[in-house]
């Protein structure tokens, strides 16, 4: 037997297992993916993951890996190459002094 208890979860929402209100263990959430699922379950780590910094779990928590989108999290899809070129071409000098000392530290002695 574990000497830790397990951290809880509120879960908050409707679903056909877990009970709105209920306080349910990261390894529930889990176990009921793995089980349940048809397009494969999520881990424990993985659900650690997605709870992490969170008091409740919510039904888009439970989604598998590939249905499941972080919120805040980047899509560098198109527009990586742009902001890459983009940062290339855009001087970092601020002022005409810094432009001319600048060509000058190019200038072969």
């Amino acid at each position: 037997m574990a000497s830790n208890k397990p951290t809880l979860y509120e879960f908050r929402g409707n679903h056909e297992y877990f009970v709105n209100g209920t306080s349910y263990s990261i390894r529930a959430y889990s176990l009921w993916t793995c089980e349940s699922s048809q397009d494969g379950g999520v881990s424990c780590s993985t659900m650690k993951g997605r709870l992490h910094g969170n008091i409740i779990c919510e039904p888009k928590h439970l989604l598998p890996c590939f249905k499941y989108k972080a919120e805040g999290a980047k899509t560098l899809r198109g527009c990586a190459k742009e902001k890459k070129l983009q940062s290339q071409l855009q001087s970092r000098f601020e002022s005409k002094q810094e432009t001319t000392s600048g060509h000058w530290l190019k200038v072969k002695l």
